[in-house]
């Protein structure tokens, strides 16, 4: 550089447009260092009248090396690099990239998600695409019925077949649109859904584009956890993979389909290996926020779907590192029940029933839910709380906790935690119903049931041997011990078939209960030793030493 006279326009250009390919293939690598060293250098080579001679190069150029910036979280250069093109004369298009750099800093790395919510809002309004931000709900029904007009007659399935959306101003708007889906899916999930229904609108009525991947993902969503529709849902997914495909997208684009649609028709295992292939793929890209989200989504699933105990607490501490050295606590703050609740499974706790140990204090953190009115915090601690509780056998506070049981599902729409945690709602109604002999408790068992089976008739693979222990509940209630058998039977199968080695334990256990309760005690012997091998195999030692201990005299 220092041989390149500063007065020949023609080689500083040509050297500075160098430098930003090598940023930006550096920012592919994740080599966010060095790919601040080749952007600063870019920068420094444009003129001083670089925005009016300029304005294309000097417009990539600071738009990278702001999103660089967020990655290396600089957040004076950060704001200096967005503030040089918000403040420059030029159309509100060439300024989408700038808001969207902004919003991703409020939302994720300042945990201000109103803010967030305000540019996108803002920037939307200067495009003449207006959102309500009060009566939401009012206006998210009326864009309901008007998506469905538009879709009426049409097959969901060829949608991925229609014809490709060409205004760039729209184009611009939809990525706006996109960008204030995926950040308020969590935090303002309404706002979400009526923006998201507006986009699927412009993907009939204008054509799709890149970003109507995310339309359908969260459209699919909706119908999903909220209509209950899940076969036309997993199609809205289909439609989502297959136009990523087509504009050679990121998985950022259907980062929806995985979380909250695909686990109701495909294997859970299957959905979180692709969180962990999806989180290599973005943060090579230098997407780290939806990096690190899915990462931990993967680290959730992983503990539902059975996987080894030491593995899964490997796994979560170097992503509970990962958040920290980026600074997002929110996530970490969701990480850390689960976190814990595996190191007391694992025998690395004074009690096993309660969230407090190495990683977390239950209080602790649970007050800090309250504080921040962090809904999904406090849900994800209930259901680990319901979880423990029904394991370790305090039947009675895993009863009061299942009343709350409403919170934890609708802060989870959609979500593999809707159906992981009707597991033990159930299996706390069942319980609590044959040791009080409650007529109340039978009923809520019977309409988690009905539930259950209503997701299992629509394809849910993962929720067979859930509906199988359930029934076989529902029949030892009414004393058919055949029944009981033949259901206990099928849900033993059924979870070793599709990996479940926690849920098959679990079974085994309950199993063995009832035989004991009936005086089959050779069966039952069976059963609890198969129990206790299955939970040492699974790596949760203290769940082993409490049946162990709790069946010793037999």
């Amino acid at each position: 550089v220092s041989f390149i006279s500063r007065d020949n326009d023609k080689e500083c250009k040509l050297l500075a447009t160098l430098n930003l390919k090598a940023s930006r293939k550096a920012m592919r690598s994740s080599a966010f260092t060095s790919a601040e060293s080749y952007i600063k250098i870019g920068i420094s080579l444009l003129g001083p009248e670089h925005w009016s001679c300029q304005t294309a190069l000097s417009l990539e150029m600071f738009d990278t090396a702001a999103k660089i910036a967020l990655c290396n979280r600089n957040w004076n250069d950060m704001k200096y690099y967005l503030n040089e093109i918000i403040c420059q004369n030029l159309p509100t298009e060439n300024k989408v990239s700038a808001y969207i750099v902004k919003m991703n800093y409020f939302f994720y790395h300042q945990h201000f998600p109103q803010e967030g919510r305000d540019i996108a809002l803002d920037a939307l309004s200067k495009f003449g695409v207006i959102f309500p931000k009060k009566h939401i709900k009012c206006a998210l029904i009326k864009e309901l019925i008007k998506t469905k007009f538009f879709l009426r007659g049409k097959c969901i399935s060829k949608i991925r077949d229609h014809f490709v959306m060409e205004d760039e101003r729209k184009m611009c708007i939809m990525q706006l649109m996109e960008s204030l889906v995926i950040y308020t899916n969590s935090t303002n999930p309404t706002l979400s859904f009526l923006v998201n229904l507006k986009m699927v609108q412009w993907s009939v009525c204008h054509g799709i584009s890149r970003y109507s991947a995310v339309a359908f993902s969260v459209y699919g969503l909706f119908l999903c956890g909220i209509m209950g529709n899940i076969a036309e849902g997993y199609e809205c997914a289909k439609v989502a993979k297959a136009i990523v495909e087509e504009f050679n997208g990121i998985p950022e684009s259907v980062f929806g389909c995985n979380a909250y649609i695909n686990h109701w028709v495909e294997p859970i295992h299957i959905v979180e290996k692709r969180f962990r292939q999806d989180y290599d793929v973005l943060m090579r890209t230098g997407n780290i926020s939806v990096a690190l989200a899915s990462r931990r989504i993967s680290n959730q699933m992983s503990l539902s779907s059975g996987r080894p105990l030491a593995s899964i607490e490997a796994d979560i501490a170097i992503t509970s590192r990962e958040l920290e050295e980026h600074n997002n606590e929110r996530l970490r703050n969701l990480l850390l029940p689960m976190w814990q609740f595996v190191l007391n499974l694992m025998g690395q706790s004074n009690d096993p029933q309660i969230l407090t140990g190495k990683v977390m204090q239950q209080d602790d953190l649970l007050r800090k839910s309250e504080e921040n009115k962090d809904y999904l915090l406090k849900s994800t601690i209930n259901f680990h709380q319901i979880w423990a509780a029904f394991y370790f056998g305090d039947l009675e506070y895993a009863g009061a906790l299942v009343k709350d049981i409403q919170n934890i599902q609708s802060t989870n729409v959609g979500s593999f935690l809707v159906w992981r945690c009707a597991l033990f709602d159930g299996l706390t109604a069942f319980a609590l119903a044959r040791k009080h002999q409650s007529y109340k408790w039978k009923k809520h068992a019977a309409k988690v049931t009905s539930k259950v089976r209503r997701w299992v008739e629509k394809g849910n693979v993962n929720c067979k041997h859930i509906l199988f222990m359930f029934e076989g509940e529902m029949a030892a209630l009414k004393g058919k011990n055949e029944t009981v058998r033949e259901k206990y039977s099928a849900a033993i199968s059924t979870a070793a078939r599709f990996g479940f080695i926690h849920d098959r334990a679990l079974a085994n256990e309950l199993f063995g209960i009832h035989m004991l309760e009936i005086g089959e005690t050779y069966f039952a012997a069976h059963c609890l030793k198969s129990a206790c091998e299955l939970y040492s195999r699974w790596g949760a030692t203290a769940k082993e030493k409490h049946l162990s201990d709790k069946y010793k005299w037999f």
